[in-house]
C-alpha cells in the first residue's frame, strides 16, 4: 500500500505509459512513486491546489493536472519547472494529451483551452497557445482526444457535443443540446465515443470508417 502518511490521504492517482511509475495526488501536490524501486522515496511535486485528475504524457517526461481550485499545472518532470495555468472562466475538470497534435487540451473555458508542446507554456499562459474550436458563451466541461489522430471531442455544460482537431477552429456538431456532458472516452481503435452525462445517461457513437482519413 503506497501512502504518504494518514494526514495527507491519496485523492487520485495514474499510472505512467509504461506502467514503471505511479503518480498519487494529495492535499500539497504529487508523489511519483517507481514501482520497481519502492523502497525509495517518492519524488514530492508541489502544486498550487490538490490535483482532481492526472495525466501522464506518453514520453513520461511531463504531467498535466486539473486542480481542485482553479486552473490545471503543467510540469516538466526533466526540469522540474512548471506552470499553474489559472486564467479560467471555470472549473477545469479535464485535462488531457493529443500525442498527435503534440499538445494538452483542458475543459473550463468557452472553447477547448490546448497549447502546443513545441513551445510550452512554462512562462506564459499565452505562449504556444492553440485556437481550437470556437468561442461560444457555454462552458466546455469534459474532453476526450482520440489515441489515433489530432481529433478532440469536447462536451459542453449545455449537452452540446463537438468534434474538432486540435489547433483548429472548424467544428463537427455531434450533440445539439441535453443534460451536460461529465466524461467523454475513446475506444481504442478511436471507432467509438462513449459519452456520460450529469443526468446520469451514457451512450455510445459508432464513427463511419471513412470519418478520420
Amino acid at each position: 500500500l503506497l501512502s504518504n502518511s494518514q494526514e495527507t490521504p491519496n485523492t487520485t492517482l495514474a499510472f505512467s505509459p509504461d506502467g514503471t511509475l505511479l503518480a498519487t495526488g494529495d492535499q500539497k501536490g504529487l508523489l511519483i512513486w517507481s514501482l520497481q524501486d519502492l523502497d525509495t522515496p517518492p519524488k514530492r511535486i508541489e502544486l498550487q491546489a490538490p490535483p482532481q485528475s492526472i495525466s501522464w504524457k506518453q514520453d513520461q517526461n511531463w504531467i498535466v493536472c486539473a486542480l481542485q481550485e482553479k486552473g490545471c499545472q503543467l510540469i516538466d518532470l526533466t526540469t522540474n519547472q512548471s506552470a499553474h495555468l489559472q486564467d479560467y472562466p471555470g472549473p477545469v475538470t479535464t485535462a488531457v494529451w493529443s500525442e498527435a497534435a503534440n499538445a494538452f487540451a483542458t475543459s473550463g473555458a468557452f472553447r477547448i483551452a490546448a497549447w502546443t508542446m513545441q513551445t510550452p507554456p512554462l512562462e506564459n499562459e499565452q505562449q504556444g497557445a492553440l485556437q481550437t474550436g470556437r468561442p461560444g458563451m457555454v462552458l466546455v466541461t469534459s474532453l476526450a482526444t482520440s489515441p489515433k489522430t489530432d481529433f478532440v471531442a469536447a462536451g459542453y455544460e449545455n449537452g452540446q457535443l463537438i468534434l474538432t482537431k486540435v489547433g483548429m477552429q472548424d467544428e463537427l456538431p455531434i450533440v445539439n443540446e441535453g443534460s451536460p456532458v461529465t466524461s467523454l472516452a475513446w475506444s481504442n481503435d478511436a471507432k467509438q465515443l462513449a459519452i456520460g452525462c450529469k443526468d446520469g445517461t451514457a451512450a455510445i457513437i459508432d464513427f463511419p470508417p471513412q470519418m478520420f482519413r
